[in-house]
């Protein structure tokens, strides 16, 4: 059977800094490390991260874009919540038994 949709979705969360910086930096990783593994990519990226900590000129440009994306979701949240969208209650687990010795 088909997933059925909401007819009023809620908005995708805002983009992080650091998912802006990923996004941009892994392909560029990856394809000079062809070797790597997945992991091992994520990793070096997020070397650079931490290495352009010193450098604000090279994380002003992800701190933007951040910006505008977190805007972009206070703009179509107010939107959503205007057309009566609700945020659902996420479900509690029930905790697992101990087991009896």
């Amino acid at each position: 059977m088909a997933k059925e949709t909401d007819s009023n979705p809620e908005p995708k969360r805002a983009r992080s800094a650091y998912s802006f910086f990923v996004a941009e930096n892994r392909p560029i990783v990856a394809e000079s490390n062809k070797d790597l593994k997945s992991t091992e990519i994520f990793k070096k990226v997020a070397e650079l991260w931490k290495l352009s900590e010193s450098d604000e000129g090279k994380r002003a440009k992800f701190v933007k874009m951040a910006e505008k994306d977190k805007d972009r979701y206070a703009k179509e949240e107010a939107k959503w919540k205007a057309a009566g969208g609700v945020r659902k209650k996420k479900e509690k687990k029930e905790k697992k038994e101990k087991k009896e010795k």
